[in-house]
């Protein structure tokens, strides 16, 4: 699964379609689509990748921590260094 918004999200369809293209299963899915009844799309067998500009995102923080805590494996993408969107304090 592939997650962002705005911008982000865009390149995360592109990322999508590229994998499915070579025969990765992928969809996307937005963070607040999925905070407000897609959760059942996302599979305990999936990955996340979660694309975000700041790494800030509050929709796709909240959507990150959720999966976390359901063991979900969640690769993030961001322009900080060392931010993950998963902790509470981003790192």
């Amino acid at each position: 699964m592939v997650t962002g918004v705005g911008k982000s999200g865009i390149v995360g369809r592109k990322i999508a379609a590229t994998l499915a293209s070579l025969g990765v299963p992928s969809h996307t899915i937005h963070p607040t689509e999925a905070l407000h009844g897609d959760l059942g799309r996302i599979r305990p067998h999936d990955l996340l990748l979660a694309l975000s500009y700041s790494g800030e995102t509050e929709e796709l923080i909240t959507l990150a921590e959720i999966l976390k805590q359901d063991g979900l494996p969640i690769i993030t993408i961001t322009k900080g260094k060392d931010h993950d969107p998963a902790q509470p304090d981003g790192h």
